[in-house]
C-alpha cells in the first residue's frame, strides 16, 4: 500500500468540482501451508492490493479502482468516478446522512508477532503435529494439517476526516473434502 499515492488520490479528487470525495486502500496477504500425511502438500503465499475513489458530484455517485499504484493510474480513476457521478443524473440527489461519528481504538497486542514465524518454522510445527499423530500408536489412514493466515490492511481516508489504519488476522477458509 502506497499512503502518498491514496493521498494524492484524495488531494486530486478534491480539485474537481465535486461535492465529496473519499479514497480507501486495501492490502491483503494471505499464506496457505499444507501437509498431507507428513508431507508439504502446498505452500501458498500472495499479495492484493488496490485502492478506490468514491465520488459524489452533482447528486450522483461514482466509484472507480485499480491496483495500479500509480499517480496517473490514480488521475484516471478519479476521471472515471467523476464521469460516473456526473451521468447519474439522479432526479432525487444522493446526499449522506448527517450522522456524528463514532470512534473506538482497540487492539489486541500478540505475544508473539505471527507475520514475522519464518516458513520453514511453520512447516516443522505442521510436522511435529503430524509426528504427535503418528507417535500414539493409532492407524490413522490419512492426516491433514493445514495452517492458513490473512492480514488485511485498509485505508479510508475522505475530506478533512482522519486517515484510519486497521490491521486484521483472519482465520483460513475451512478446507474442503477431497
Amino acid at each position: 500500500m502506497d499512503k502518498n499515492v491514496a493521498d494524492f488520490t484524495l488531494e486530486y479528487a478534491m480539485s474537481k468540482k465535486i461535492d465529496y470525495a473519499e479514497v480507501r486502500a486495501h492490502s491483503i496477504k494471505h499464506e496457505e501451508l499444507v501437509m498431507k500425511n507428513g508431507v508439504l502438500d502446498a505452500y501458498v503465499s500472495t499479495v492484493d492490493s488496490g485502492f478506490c475513489v468514491r465520488i459524489l458530484a452533482e447528486g450522483g455517485i461514482g466509484l472507480a479502482s485499480t491496483n495500479k499504484w500509480t499517480k496517473d493510474e490514480a488521475r484516471i480513476i478519479v476521471g472515471i468516478a467523476c464521469k460516473f457521478a456526473k451521468m447519474a443524473k439522479r432526479k432525487d440527489k444522493i446526499a449522506f446522512a448527517e450522522e456524528k461519528s463514532v470512534k473506538a481504538n482497540w487492539k489486541v497486542p500478540e505475544k508473539r508477532k505471527i507475520e514475522g514465524v519464518s516458513p520453514e518454522t511453520k512447516i516443522e510445527t505442521l510436522t511435529e503435529m503430524d509426528k504427535a499423530v503418528t507417535s500414539e500408536g493409532i492407524n490413522v489412514a490419512a492426516r491433514m494439517f493445514s495452517l492458513g493466515m490473512s492480514f488485511t490492511e485498509w485505508k479510508t481516508r475522505a475530506g478533512l476526516q482522519t486517515v484510519w489504519l486497521r490491521r486484521r488476522l483472519g482465520s483460513p477458509r475451512p478446507m474442503e473434502n477431497d
